[in-house]
C-alpha cells in the first residue's frame, strides 16, 4: 500500500467522521425532527461504508494468503454483515426525504418495503447455502451485484422522488432549497456511481479500492454542508403561543427562574430580540445580556431555540 493510498483512506475516514459530527451539531442546534432521521441515516451508511468497504477490504488483504474457500468465506460473512445497513440506510434516506416535505411514510409502505427486503434476504441465505453444497459462487455474486445496483437506484429514485413532489410546496425559498438538496444528491450519487463502474475504475490502476472508499464516504458532504448553510441563513426561530403566562409558573418553579428572568423568557417566546426587550423592560441591553447568560446557565441551554424546545415539551407534557 502506497502512500497516497494512505492518505486517501485518512481522509475517507476523516469526512466520515466529519458528516456524522456536522449533523450531530446541526440536530442539537436546530433540534429539527427530519435532522435526527439525517443523522441516523449518516450513521448507518457510514457504518454500511466501513464493513462493506473498508472492514472488507482489511480482511482479505490480510487473508490474502490463506486458501481461495476461505478468503470467499470471509467475503460473504461481510456481505450479511453489511445486508441490514444497506435496508436501513435506504429506509433512512426515504423516511428523510419524507419529513423534509412534511409527510409521512404510510404503513402500507412501511409493511411492503420490510416484507419486500426480508425476500430478498432468503434468497441470499438460499444462495449462501447453495455456495456452501456446490463450491460454486457465480449465483451469489450476481446476487450481490443486483442487491448493489439496486441500492444505488434506489438512493437515486428517492432523490428524484423529492424533486418531484417539492412542486407542491409554496414557500419559495424552502422550495428552492429542498430542490437544490435532493438535486445536489442525485449528482453525487450519479457521479459517485459513474466514476466506480466497471467501465471506469480500471483506470484508477492500484488506486482503484481506496478511490472506491473516498467517493463513498465524500458523497454525503455537498449536500450536508449546503442544508446547514440554508439553516443558519433563512431558519427562523418558531414562536409559542401562550394562552396564559400562569401556564409556565411549575417550570419557572422548577428551574428557580427570578421574576426579571420570567418576563425575559416570556418575551423571547414571542420572538423578541434583545433590543426589544432592552426597549419594552427599560433596561440596559448589557442587563438584558446578563439575565439571558443566567437563563441558559438555569436551564441548561446554548440558544433560544434550545429554550422554545425546552418550554414546548413542557407544555406538550401537561396536556
Amino acid at each position: 500500500m502506497n502512500y497516497l493510498s494512505i492518505l486517501l483512506y485518512i481522509f475517507a475516514v476523516s469526512i466520515s467522521f466529519t458528516t456524522i459530527y456536522i449533523s450531530f451539531k446541526l440536530h442539537k442546534k436546530y433540534q429539527l425532527s427530519y435532522l435526527s432521521i439525517y443523522l441516523y441515516f449518516l450513521i448507518s451508511i457510514n457504518i454500511l461504508g466501513f464493513f462493506n468497504l473498508i472492514g472488507r477490504y482489511l480482511a482479505i488483504n490480510l487473508l490474502h494468503d490463506s486458501p481461495r474457500q476461505t478468503v470467499m468465506l470471509l467475503n460473504y460473512m461481510f456481505g450479511f454483515l453489511n445486508f441490514p445497513f444497506v435496508v436501513l440506510s435506504i429506509y433512512l434516506f426515504f423516511y428523510l426525504m419524507r419529513s423534509l416535505i412534511e409527510k409521512e411514510a404510510s404503513p402500507s409502505f412501511n409493511k411492503f418495503y420490510f416484507i419486500f427486503w426480508a425476500i430478498i434476504f432468503l434468497a441470499q441465505v438460499l444462495l449462501t447455502k447453495n455456495y456452501f453444497d456446490t463450491k460454486d459462487d457465480r449465483l451469489l455474486k450476481y446476487f450481490y451485484q443486483g442487491v448493489n445496483l439496486l441500492a444505488i437506484i434506489s438512493f437515486c429514485l428517492i432523490a428524484l422522488y423529492l424533486l418531484l413532489k417539492v412542486k407542491g410546496i409554496t414557500e419559495g425559498i424552502r422550495k428552492k432549497a429542498l430542490r437544490s438538496f435532493g438535486l445536489i444528491y442525485l449528482i453525487c450519487f450519479v457521479f459517485v456511481y459513474s466514476l466506480t463502474s466497471k467501465y471506469i475504475l480500471p483506470y484508477f490502476g492500484s488506486f482503484r479500492v481506496p478511490v472506491v472508499i473516498f467517493l463513498f464516504f465524500t458523497q454525503n458532504l455537498p449536500a450536508l454542508l449546503y442544508l446547514k448553510h440554508y439553516l443558519d441563513k433563512y431558519y427562523v426561530e418558531p414562536q409559542i403561543q401562550l394562552e396564559t403566562e400562569a401556564d409556565l409558573k411549575g417550570f419557572f418553579s422548577k428551574h428557580e427562574i427570578s421574576k426579571r428572568e420570567q418576563e425575559i423568557i416570556v418575551l423571547m417566546l414571542k420572538g423578541k430580540s434583545n433590543r426589544d426587550i432592552e426597549k419594552e423592560l427599560f433596561i440596559s441591553l448589557h442587563t438584558v445580556k446578563n439575565h439571558i447568560y443566567n437563563i441558559y446557565q438555569k436551564l441548561g441551554v446554548k440558544n433560544r431555540l434550545q429554550i422554545n424546545n425546552l418550554i414546548r415539551n413542557y407544555i406538550q407534557n401537561k396536556k
